[in-house]
This record gives C-alpha cells, structure tokens and sequence, in this order.
C-alpha cells in the first residue's frame, strides 16, 4: 500500500512542479513583453538597475515566491489527493489481513459509490460475509451431525451392552433391531457424502435420454407400501400421452424422486393424499408432489433445503430420516441444470416442483432406462 501511495504522490509531485515551472515561464515571458513595450529609456533604466543589483529585481523575487508556494501548494495536495485515493485500499488491506486471520466478521471502511474504489469495498465485503455466513453453516452441519450420529450410536451401543451383559436375552429377531440403527448410519453417511461430491463440483452424472415418466411411476410404485402402511393414498395423476424426455443419470433422478415422495408420505397425515404429476412445457420437464399435510409456512420454504434445518414439529424430519432429503434433492436437482420450489398443494398441504431441461430423442415408454447401479 505504501508503494501505491509513493507512486501517487510521486506522479501528482511531478504535475505540481510542472505546473510551477509553465507557470513562472509564463510569467516571464509575460515580463519580458511588458518591458519590449516601454520606451527605449525605460527599459536601459531597469536594465542598469537589474545590472547593479546583480539581477536581483522585486518582479522576480516576486515570480519566485509566488512558484515556490505554487510548489508547495501542488506538493500539499498531491499528499492529501493520494491518502484520499488510497484510504479505501488501505481499508480492504487491513479487513483483508484480520479474515485470513481467522476474523471473519471484519468488514472494509470507506466509501461504497459506484466508482471502482467504492465498488471494491463492496464486493469485500459481500465476499466477508459469504464467508462468514459459510462458516456458520459449516459449524452448524458439524453440530448437527454429531447429534445425528449420537441417537443411532447411543441406541446401537445400549443394545449392544445390554446383550453383552445378559441384561437381554439374545434372539433371531435381534440382528434385524441392530441392523436397522446400522441403515441409519449408513444412510447419514451415504447423504453426507452426496453433499459433499455435490458442494466440491466432484459429482459423477452418468448421463442418459430417458422417459420421465417411466422413472416417476417407478418411483410411485416403491413408495406404494410405505404410503399403505401409514394410510396415505399415493397416486400418479396427470401423466402425459407422449413421453416427456430428459438428458438425466436415472439412478441420481430416482434418488430425488424417492426423497420427495418419502418426505411428503411422512409429513402426511392418515387418510390424506398425495399426488404425483408429471408434464412439460416449452423448456423444461416437471414433476409435482403434492401432498395434504401441514404445509409450509412462505417464510420457511427456502429454508427447508438448508441442511438439518428444524422447522416447527409437525414438519421435523421423522425417525429413519438424515434430516438431509431435501439438500439433497437441491443439490442433484442443481447436478442437472434444474431448479427445485416449494409452494402451496391446492389441498393445502406443501406442492414441491421439480423442473429439469428436457431433450434427447424418444424412446418406447418403459423402455430405454439404463441399468440400475448397485
């Protein structure tokens, strides 16, 4: 910063003196017309009287003076002009030292106008304060974490313990219990590990033209039984004759479509419905879950898809979840160059939209899906 500083101050130096210099120039010139223009005796009598004074004549010392305050008015603005033009710098310099010290609430000072200098304390501190926000979430996620591990770890080892110690006899049933917390670790480290591939740009897409709706009544069909053991009716309704294609990983696909039909199965209550649409417009594909639960209130419907984001609790994640669906669902719904809302169903309950592009050529209806990966 210094050396910016010096260079300012070095060139605005330089303009000072010149313009000192052109101005006693001109003066000069200015003096030496006026006395052309007197009489012959006039200027021998100013000619003898600079001669006697060696020169030294009041209209010079006068030039003199008045370049050298001229000099040192230009130097003394030339300082203040540079500090002006530098303090933003310094500022951004100073805030920029403290966040890579680990200070991340530190913020630039200054003007913030519209020229580049103000732009730039700006987005500084636009950049701060994603850092500081990333922060947060990441310890937030680790916290959450943590106490996502702890119940089915806590429960696992209490079983265990309680075996080991005769607490409980052992029987055939037994290993089911125990694999049962063992799916919910697995499925917690399954999502956390999507998140990540996802956040690092690293997740793998393998990529093919499939029927939309051949993936979305594959996906109706598994949720079947558990909508049947909690008496919730799933139907798919409003499925286009021709095929409405997309360019999609179709494992990744069935993926979201199996976290929005097991969220919205889950948050519905007995005796209520939801429904399940497929159609496509002019750019893109859609599919629509909507459901007869509680709804989502309009200021918590972006925050759903924060990671272990807990709203009120008749919409809390239900026991066998991560508390991860719909990050997930954003974040491979994004992998695709889709977008994902959630808004109002007609029933009142939540209506989630999942747009994708569409495109490829079509093939036969249930025909063309890519084998399953395991």
């Amino acid at each position: 910063m210094r050396g910016i500083r010096a260079r300012l101050m070095l060139a605005f130096g330089v303009v000072a003196v010149v313009t000192a210099a052109a101005a006693l120039v001109l003066a000069l010139v200015y003096f030496e017309r006026r006395l052309t223009g007197l009489p012959p005796e006039v200027r021998d009598q100013v000619d003898r009287r600079l001669s006697v004074a060696g020169g030294d004549f009041d209209g010079f010392a006068e030039l003199s003076a008045v370049a050298g305050v001229s000099l040192a008015a230009g130097l003394l603005a030339a300082l203040l002009l540079a500090r002006w033009l530098t303090a933003p710098l310094r500022s951004v310099t100073r805030a920029a030292r403290r966040v890579a010290d680990g200070h991340l609430d530190a913020r630039a000072t200054g003007r913030t106008g519209r020229d580049e200098l103000g732009r730039l304390v700006t987005d500084f501190n636009a950049m701060a304060a994603s850092l500081q926000a990333l922060e947060r979430e990441r310890a937030a996620s680790s916290a959450a974490v943590a106490h996502e591990l702890r119940t089915p770890l806590a429960a696992l080892t209490a079983r265990l313990r309680a075996l080991h110690d005769g607490v409980i006899d052992y029987d055939a049933a037994e290993p089911r219990r125990l694999l049962r917390h063992t799916a919910v670790l697995h499925r917690l480290v399954d999502d956390l590990r999507t998140l990540s591939l996802a956040d690092a740009g690293r997740l793998r897409l393998d990529r093919h033209v499939t029927d939309l709706r051949a993936t979305v009544a594959d996906a109706v069909d598994a949720h079947t039984s558990l909508a049947a053991d909690r008496r919730v009716g799933l139907t798919l309704a409003g499925v286009p004759a021709g095929a409405v294609l997309v360019d999609a990983d179709v494992d990744r696909l069935a993926q979201v479509l199996a976290n929005l039909l097991d969220n919205a199965v889950r948050h519905t209550p007995a005796g209520g419905t939801v429904t399940v649409g497929v159609h496509a417009d002019d750019t893109d594909a859609v599919v629509v879950v909507d459901d007869t639960g509680p709804g989502i209130a309009a200021d918590d419907r972006e925050a759903v898809f924060d990671r272990f984001r807990q709203l009120d609790p008749s919409r809390r994640a239900h026991p066998g979840g991560s508390g991860l669906g719909l990050a997930i669902v954003r974040a491979l719904v994004g992998a695709h160059g889709g977008r994902v809302a959630i808004g109002a169903a007609p029933g009142g309950g939540a209506s989630v939209e999942v747009r994708l592009p569409r495109g490829g050529a079509a093939p036969p209806w249930g025909a063309g899906q890519p084998a399953r990966r395991r």
